[in-house]
C-alpha cells in the first residue's frame, strides 16, 4: 500500500508539476501578453501625446489664421474707407477745378468782349478826333483865308459865316 500511496503521490506530484508548469506557461503567456499590451498602450499614449501636441499646434495656427484674417479684413475696410474718402475728395477737387476753369473762361470772354468794346470806343473817338482836327484845320484855313481877304479887301467875315464852314 505504501507503494500505491507512493505511486499515487508521484502521479499526483507529476500531475501537480505538470499542472503547475502548465499554469506557469499560461501565466507567462498572459504576462507576455500584458507586457505587449502595456508596450502598445505606452506607444498609444505617446502617439496620443504627439497627436495632442499636433492638435495644439494646429489650433494655435488656426487662431493665428483667424487673427490674421480679422486683421486683414479690418485693414481692407480701412483701405476701402481711405480710398472712398480720397475718391470723394478728388472728385470735389476736380469739380472745383472745373468751376474755376469755367469761371476763368467766363472772365476771359468778358475781358475779350470788354476789350473789343473798348477798342471800338477808342477807334470811334480817334475817328471823332481826326474829324475834329480836320474841321479845325478847315476852320483855321478858312479863318486864315478870310483874314487874308480882309486885309486885301477890307471886309469883315461874320462869325455866322464861320459857323457854316464848321458844319460843312
Amino acid at each position: 500500500e505504501l507503494e500505491k500511496a507512493h505511486g499515487r503521490d508521484e502521479t499526483e506530484i507529476a500531475k501537480l508539476t505538470k499542472d503547475h508548469s502548465q499554469r506557469v506557461k499560461e501565466l507567462e503567456l498572459k504576462m507576455s501578453k500584458f507586457k505587449r499590451e502595456e508596450r502598445e498602450y505606452a506607444k498609444w499614449l505617446q502617439q496620443r501625446d504627439r497627436d495632442q501636441q499636433r492638435i495644439n499646434v494646429l489650433q494655435s495656427e488656426i487662431e493665428k489664421g483667424k487673427q490674421s484674417k480679422s486683421d486683414l479684413l479690418r485693414k481692407m475696410k480701412e483701405d476701402e474707407t481711405k480710398y472712398r474718402e480720397w475718391r470723394e475728395r478728388h472728385h470735389r477737387e476736380v469739380q472745383q477745378l472745373k468751376r474755376s476753369a469755367q469761371k476763368a473762361e467766363y472772365t476771359i470772354r468778358k475781358l475779350e468782349r470788354d476789350n473789343t468794346k473798348y477798342k471800338a470806343v477808342l477807334r470811334r473817338r480817334e475817328e471823332e478826333k481826326a474829324a475834329l482836327q480836320r474841321n479845325a484845320r478847315e476852320v483855321s484855313l478858312a479863318n486864315a483865308t478870310v483874314a487874308k481877304n480882309d486885309k486885301t479887301e477890307g471886309t469883315h467875315v461874320h462869325s455866322s459865316a464861320l459857323t457854316g464852314i464848321k458844319g460843312g
